[in-house]
């Protein structure tokens, strides 16, 4: 038993005895590293319509310069005396993993903690609650997991609902909590689908490269892998298979953006070039948000990350390079869903034919437009871009 848990299970409990301000609201996403995600665009829609709130986020300083400028939310540096006091005495906390988000001492009690969430992920996610062998363990494990029980789980669809149900029963995951709301983050892509703000981060996305003129923009984004293998990368082909897509690339004017993992890039840094022709690696901690890059994208490239999910709302070709779907399935993390019945479009496994289809899908994007239109109203039917308002109306309160 790790003496973090002790410790925060205690400090957890004594936390309960201290005045909360129910007008002062924390924000933390990906363990402090990125302003990013759900809390970031619940942030942004808070600061626009309730002047009133508190707003603090709470990250690691390198985290500080990507707050907007002139953004009524005060920042504070994770791990700092002052981040502490701002978690003491928050009324709400909105975090995208756990509360390490904010901090690695939890003094949430007494404090809504609501689970936003980092999209709808394939593959299994969570702790498994197993039953244990004598009910005075369970009744242990239950007050050590007590600081990490929420308050709310936003969710995008039913099915969404189901697997926070099965797989954050130990966080405290019950039907009367599940918020049937759908996510910031995709409020952000449904409202700017059909604005020129894509055009302006397309420009930005390519002014730095080899080729600011490009046409279309293919971004590829894998998903992690926990045993330490190496996903697929464009950025390290060689021979006749980087030939062949060169010349696929050059004949459409477009290139390919590939975005790593976040875990994965930062286990790889500067193992490959950032650039090689029209292949551009982004990296994880890229300045350039993964909303913006998706809203950006004309077509996406993905093995069994959910970011395509996010990406379905904006009806434009989706394709799963599976190269490793056996071994990933068996060997690694596992698959929630069966992914022939929820891909977003083809699922190729080698790649001849996945150049086949980025071909076809340039030529003709809505030729899978109804297997798109089928899968957004299974797994992303909350989804209708009023997922802020939602939230903040069933947590705080606020608005209708």
């Amino acid at each position: 038993m790790k003496f973090l848990t002790i410790l925060n299970a205690v400090l957890f409990f004594f936390s309960g005895c201290w005045p909360r301000k129910n007008n002062k609201l924390v924000f933390g996403a990906w363990l402090g590293t990125k302003f990013a995600d759900n809390p970031k665009y619940l942030l942004l829609h808070l600061a626009a319509h309730a002047p009133e709130l508190d707003l603090v986020w709470i990250g690691q300083e390198e985290v500080r310069g990507s707050l907007p400028g002139g953004l009524p939310v005060r920042f504070v540096r994770r791990g700092s005396l002052a981040a502490f006091y701002e978690t003491l005495t928050a009324g709400c906390c909105f975090i995208t993993h756990s509360t390490n988000d904010i901090s690695r001492l939890t003094v949430l009690n007494g404090a809504k903690v609501i689970y936003l969430g980092h999209g709808l992920a394939l593959k299994h996610m969570g702790t498994p609650s197993d039953v244990l062998s004598r009910r005075w363990l369970q009744l242990v494990r239950a007050l050590l997991r007590k600081p990490e029980c929420y308050a709310f789980f936003a969710a995008s669809s039913e099915c969404h609902g189901e697997k926070l149900l099965h797989e954050y029963a130990i966080n405290g995951a019950t039907p009367d909590k599940i918020l049937p709301a759908g996510q910031p983050r995709v409020d952000f892509l449904i409202r700017n689908q059909a604005g020129g703000l894509a055009d302006q981060i397309r420009t930005k996305l390519l002014a730095s490269h080899p080729f600011p003129s490009a046409r279309r923009i293919i971004t590829y984004m894998p998903t992690f892998r926990d045993k330490r293998q190496r996903a697929f990368s464009f950025l390290t082909l060689e021979g006749n298979e980087r030939d062949r897509l060169n010349e696929l690339l050059e004949k459409f004017n477009a290139v390919i953006m590939e975005k790593s993992h976040f875990a994965d890039a930062k286990r790889e840094t500067g193992t490959q070039s950032p650039v090689s022709g029209r292949l551009i690696g982004l990296s994880g901690n890229a300045p350039v948000d993964t909303q913006e890059i998706l809203l950006a994208t004309d077509i996406l490239i993905t093995d069994y990350s959910g970011c395509y999910l996010d990406y379905l709302v904006l009806d434009r070709p989706v394709l799963h390079f599976a190269y490793d779907r056996e071994y990933y399935t068996n060997s690694d993390r596992g698959l929630y869903f069966d992914l022939d019945v929820v891909a977003g479009g083809p699922v190729v496994e080698r790649f001849d034919a996945l150049c086949e289809d980025i071909e076809q899908d340039l030529l003709q994007p809505d030729r899978h437009h109804g297997r798109r239109e089928s899968v957004r109203k299974s797994l992303m039917a909350f989804e209708t871009g009023e997922a802020c308002r939602k939230i903040c109306h069933a947590v705080l309160a606020i608005g209708q």
